[in-house]
C-alpha cells in the first residue's frame, strides 16, 4: 500500500467519501521527560554550573581542539594560501579530532572520550595492516555522525563547553580560532606534538592512515595528562575569570559554585566523595555536621544549590509515581479513583503520618522532622530527613515487585521538597518565572506545588492523592506528550479508554527513573585535573581535598 500524506488523504476522502484502508501509523516509542519537568532542573544547573555539562571531565580536549584549529590555520598560511576555504579547514580539523580519539582507543585508553563504538566499528584495530581513508563517502558519512553526536565538538559532548569557557572563538568567516587566554596552552601542546603529526594530515585532500601510525601518536597527547600550561589556562577560564566578571554573569555564577565547593573541602575533616560534597553544599553543613562558615554571597549560592536538590527530589517523586501507575493499570486498577485509593493505602503502609486526617496535619508532621536544624539544613545529615538517601530509596523502590513502597516514599519526598521550598522562600530565594523556586507554571515548579499544597491543607490525604494522580502525574504526562507530538515519536504512555486508563506500551514500563546528573561530578573532575582541588583514589572512589 503506498504511503499517503494527510493532505493526500483529505483530498481522497473529499473526492470519494467512503471507508478507506490506510497503513497503521508508525510511531517509535520514546521520550526522556514524560512529565515535562526536566527543563527547570536544567535551568537551575545552568545557573549553578554554566559552561559545562555531564560529559566534560578532561582538560586536554579543550586544549587539543584549540590547538587543532590553530595548527590547521597555521599550516594553510605556511603553504602560502591566499584564501582559506572554511570547509577545507573543518575537514582537516575533523581528521585531527578523529586521529586523537582513535589513537586513544587503539592504546586501550580514552575513558571519557566520545565515539568509541563508532571508531572501533569503522577504523582498523591495533595490529591491522588495513588503512583508513580520510576521504570519500565513508569519511563524509562519519563526519556527519560525529559532528552531531559522537565527536568532541558535538552539541552533546565537549563542543558547547569549549566555546562557552572561551577556548575557541568563531571568526567572521565562520571558522574557529583559539582565544588569547588559550594560546599559552596551545603553544605548549604544539611543542609536545610538533613533528609527530604527519604533514600530509594538515593538507586538504585524499589521505589514508594505518592503525600503527595513529597509535604511535598516543603518548604525545594522552588525555589524562594535561601539561602545566593547559592546567593553568583551564583553571583561569573555568574559575579565575569569574573573580572580575559582572555579578550574576555566567563566569561569576560558576565561580560562586566552585567557591562553595572549595569552602566545603576547606572545612572538611578528611577527603570527601562527590556525593558527600553534594550533601554539604545543600545542607551548609561540614562532613561532621557543623554549620559551614560561609560569606554572604556563598550563602545565596548554597540556597540556590539546595533549591536544585529540592527540585530533583520533587521531580523524581512524580516520575516514580508514573511507573507505579503503569503497574497498577496492568493489575486492572485503571480508574483514577481506584489509583488514588491504592496510593493512599500503599502510603499508609510505608510512611509515618500518612494516616493523618488532613493534608496540613501530615505536612506539619513531616516538616517538623527537620528539628532544630530546620530546612534545608537537615536535608543532608543522614537519618530520616536526608533527601539524598530518600532519592536512593525511590530509585531502588521502582525496581521492586509492584513498586509497593513508591507511593509512601513519594509522599514523603513531596513533603520534604515543600518544606525546603518554604524555608528557602522565607530566606529570600525567589519564585516567579526566573527564580530558583519558580519556572514556567506548566512545568509544576516548587512554588506552584507549594501553592497547591497550601490550598489543600484542610482536605483529606485521600483527596490530595486524587489530585496528585490525576493532575500532577497523569495530567502532566498527557499534556506534555501531546504538546510534543508531530515528530514521529510516541511519547504518550497511557491513554483514557472506555473503562479507564490503559497502557500504550505493552511489556514496557516507564523508568526506572533517577535524578538528572547535576554536573557536580564533572565539575569536580575538571577541578581536580586543573589543580583547583586535590584528588586521590580510595576503595570507595575518588576523594577530594582542598588544594
Amino acid at each position: 500500500m503506498p504511503a499517503l500524506s494527510l493532505a493526500d488523504l483529505d483530498r481522497s476522502f473529499a473526492a470519494e467519501p467512503h471507508l478507506h484502508l490506510v497503513k497503521e501509523m508508525q510511531l517509535n516509542p520514546g521520550g526522556v521527560d514524560p512529565l515535562g519537568l526536566r527543563q527547570i532542573n536544567l535551568n537551575l544547573m545552568d545557573t549553578a554550573l554554566p559552561g559545562i555539562n555531564n560529559v566534560t571531565r578532561h582538560v586536554r580536549p579543550y586544549a587539543f581542539m584549540a590547538w587543532a584549529w590553530w595548527k590547521v590555520a597555521q599550516a594553510a598560511e605556511a603553504r602560502g594560501a591566499s584564501t582559506v576555504n572554511v570547509a577545507d579547514l573543518q575537514d582537516v580539523v575533523d581528521r585531527l579530532e578523529v586521529l586523537f580519539v582513535w589513537s586513544h582507543f587503539l592504546a586501550g585508553d580514552g575513558e571519557g572520550l566520545p565515539g568509541r563504538l563508532v571508531i572501533n566499528d569503522k577504523f582498523p584495530s591495533s595490529g591491522s595492516t588495513r588503512a583508513y581513508d580520510f576521504h570519500g563517502e565513508g569519511w563524509k558519512s562519519l563526519k556527519a555522525v560525529r559532528r552531531t553526536s559522537t565527536g568532541i565538538m558535538a552539541p552533546i559532548q565537549y563542543g558547547p563547553s569549549i566555546r562557552a569557557l572561551g577556548w575557541l572563538i568563531q571568526t567572521q568567516e565562520r571558522a574557529l580560532r583559539p582565544s588569547s587566554e588559550a594560546m599559552a596552552a596551545v603553544a605548549a601542546l604544539d611543542r609536545e606534538i610538533a613533528g609527530r603529526v604527519p604533514e600530509a594530515m594538515l593538507v586538504p585532500g585524499p589521505l589514508s592512515m594505518g592503525a600503527d601510525q595513529a597509535e604511535a601518536l598516543h603518548p604525545a597527547w594522552t588525555v589524562g595528562t594535561p601539561g602545566a600550561a593547559e592546567r593553568d589556562a583551564f583553571r583561569s577560564l573555568f574559575h579565575g575569570v569569574g573573580a572580575h566578571a559582572p555579578t550574576d554573569s555566567l563566569p561569576w555564577r560558576r565561580r560562586q559554585t566552585l567557591d562553595l565547593v572549595l569552602a566545603v573541602l576547606g572545612q572538611a575533616q578528611e577527603g570527601m566523595g562527590v556525593a558527600e560534597v553534594r550533601r554539604a553544599m545543600a545542607s551548609a553543613r561540614t562532613d561532621v555536621g557543623r554549620p559551614l562558615d560561609l560569606p554572604e554571597p556563598l550563602v545565596a549560592t548554597h540556597r540556590h544549590w539546595a533549591s536544585l536538590q529540592a527540585r530533583q527530589l520533587q521531580r523524581l517523586a512524580l516520575e516514580s509515581l508514573l511507573r507505579w501507575i503503569e503497574i497498577r493499570i496492568d493489575e486492572d486498577r485503571s480508574l483514577s479513583e481506584d489509583l488514588a485509593a491504592d496510593a493512599d493505602e500503599a502510603a499508609r503502609a510505608v510512611e509515618d503520618g500518612a494516616d493523618a486526617l488532613t493534608v496540613g496535619a501530615y505536612l506539619d508532621r513531616a516538616s517538623a522532622r527537620a528539628g532544630a536544624e530546620g530546612w534545608p539544613g537537615a536535608c543532608g545529615l543522614g537519618g530520616e530527613t536526608d533527601i539524598f538517601d530518600l532519592m536512593d530509596d525511590l530509585v531502588a523502590a521502582q525496581s521492586e515487585e509492584g513498586c509497593v513502597r513508591v507511593p509512601g516514599l513519594a509522599l514523603r519526598a513531596l513533603a520534604y521538597a515543600d518544606g525546603m521550598a518554604a524555608a528557602l522562600s522565607e530566606a529570600g530565594i525567589l519564585a516567579g518565572r526566573q527564580g530558583p523556586l519558580g519556572g514556567e507554571p506548566d512545568r509544576l515548579p516548587l512554588s506552584t506545588a507549594s501553592q497547591r499544597l497550601r490550598a489543600a491543607r484542610d482536605r483529606s490525604l485521600g483527596s490530595l492523592w486524587a489530585e496528585i494522580i490525576e493532575a500532577w502525574v497523569i495530567g502532566q504526562h498527557v499534556r506534555w506528550s501531546v504538546a510534543r507530538n508531530g515528530d514521529g515519536t510516541q511519547r504518550l504512555r497511557i491513554a483514557l479508554g472506555d473503562r479507564g486508563w490503559i497502557r500504550l506500551r505493552a511489556g514496557r514500563l516507564s523508568g526506572p527513573f533517577a535524578p538528572t546528573s547535576d554536573r557536580l561530578w564533572t565539575a569536580m573532575a575538571l577541578a581536580a585535573e586543573c589543580g583547583l582541588v586535590g584528588r586521590s583514589p580510595t576503595s570507595d572512589g575518588d576523594a577530594y581535598v582542598a588544594a
